[in-house]
């Protein structure tokens, strides 16, 4: 089914297959508890859209702009979101009101500065060069995940799970970690940041 305007502006248990929309514009449209299934969306431009309780399986959605578009409860698996900068969707002012998760997916470059990101599901995925700043990130769980050249720059990982995330670079004295969980041998990449000596 298209999404171009002037079509429909809600779609409701609706399922999308292999659509390709690279460098679409889709305004102005919401979505709930639909399914979208191997679709390309590279460089699409999603503006004031909402999105509750849908599902991206391997679609891709690289470059893509998320313009004041609303993600709750959302469900990505297996999907491209490279270089997304996901600051420009619109985000209640508490944070999520129901995480949004990806799992097995590649979110490198991508940028999530100053957002409230509390109990965020990110597993088994890629994320290399992402921008993690000022995030509030209490209670995440990132296991499985690569982080290789992320940067996590005073973000609150209070309760986090880092259990099986590697690459990871996170300075002890630049981030809130209580009672975050890591473990070895990655865990020792956390001594980095520390005026100390350690030996073999």
């Amino acid at each position: 089914m298209p999404l171009a305007n002037p079509q429909p502006t809600e779609y409701d248990g609706e399922t999308f297959a292999k659509l390709d929309l690279k460098q679409a514009q889709i305004s102005d449209k919401t979505f709930v508890d639909c399914q979208f299934e191997a679709c390309a969306f590279q460089e699409t431009v999603f503006r004031a859209c909402a999105f509750h309780d849908c599902r991206f399986e391997n679609c891709d959605l690289s470059l893509a702009q998320m313009l004041g578009s609303t993600f709750v409860g959302v469900h990505f698996e297996g999907c491209k979101l490279v270089g997304i900068d996901w600051t420009l969707a619109h985000w209640a002012k508490f944070g999520l009101g129901r995480p949004f998760t990806f799992h097995a997916c590649t979110l490198s470059y991508s940028f999530f500065s100053g957002l409230k990101l509390p109990r965020l599901r990110l597993t088994e995925c890629v994320v290399k060069e992402a921008d993690f700043a000022d995030v509030d990130f209490t209670g995440a769980v990132f296991s499985g995940t690569d982080f290789s050249g992320s940067r996590f720059v005073n973000c609150d990982l209070s309760q986090a799970d880092f259990n099986g995330a590697v690459n990871y670079a996170i300075d002890v004295q630049q981030n809130r970690l209580k009672k975050t969980k890591f473990a070895l041998p990655e865990a020792v990449a956390l001594l980095k940041g520390l005026d100390i000596i350690l030996k073999e």
